[in-house]
């Protein structure tokens, strides 16, 4: 619901595989603080954000590792780029040849 619950999630549920955030979350950690605070704690994580904003994906862009979906967007275009986050993620080997 908030990002710091986001945040606690991906702290202490290691089996956590992939993070999907919208950018414009409530409780004052919105998705560009998340992907940061993922980024230090779990790097290896895959993350993806997505938002309905014009002006919230551009500034999300900021990181450009971080792919960002518009809204609206159909089930091909999610699975595509939830697709392309987790074989970046197995190329870089921080599976350690093992599927999660």
């Amino acid at each position: 619901e908030s990002g710091h619950e986001a945040a606690d999630m991906v702290e202490n549920i290691p089996q956590i595989a992939l993070v999907l955030s919208d950018i414009v979350m409530p409780g004052g950690m919105d998705g560009r603080a998340l992907a940061r605070f993922v980024r230090r704690f779990r790097p290896e994580l895959p993350l993806v954000l997505m938002t309905g904003y014009a002006e919230e994906a551009a500034g999300g862009r900021e990181d450009a590792s971080v792919p960002v979906l518009d809204k609206p967007f159909g089930h091909d275009r999610l699975v595509e780029v939830l697709t392309a986050a987790l074989g970046e993620w197995r190329t870089r080997g921080m599976d350690g040849g093992q599927a999660r």
